[in-house]
């Protein structure tokens, strides 16, 4: 529960990060969930791991400010994605607050990204409009 999205981002960043450092460039971009300010039942490794993905994030952020590596933090809610597939019963225990929040496909999600770094962003959070 923790490899995938938490120690995948924190190993790619640290293979990465020296040759952006080096050339006073990059953008290092971390997708996170709401459940790392909102947690809820039975998710409990989910919510460690991005609570440590939020945690990780910051820190980057802050370490890395003034060195030309830009660090962008993408918090789409819930996508249209196998995930709820690969894990049963967990939709149904959702905050009931998701359901002010579109569902997005992967296509927005990455458009978000791609907008967020051509603007400069820190932090992009979908809320409901």
């Amino acid at each position: 529960m923790v490899a995938a999205p938490y120690l995948a981002a924190f190993y790619v960043t640290r293979v990465f990060l020296p040759s952006m450092l080096e050339h006073r460039e990059g953008f290092i971009v971390n997708i996170n969930s709401p459940v790392a300010w909102l947690p809820w039942p039975g998710a409990a490794g989910y919510t460690a791991a991005r609570w440590a993905m939020r945690g990780f994030t910051a820190a980057l952020r802050a370490d890395l400010h003034g060195t030309g590596v830009r660090v962008l933090e993408l918090v789409p809610g819930k996508v249209n994605s196998t995930y709820f597939e690969h894990n049963p019963h967990s939709e149904e225990r959702l905050p009931g607050i998701t359901k002010w929040i579109p569902t997005l496909t992967p296509d927005e999600v990455a458009a978000a990204l791609v907008k967020g770094v051509e603007q400069d962003r820190r932090m992009i959070v979908f809320l409901p409009c």
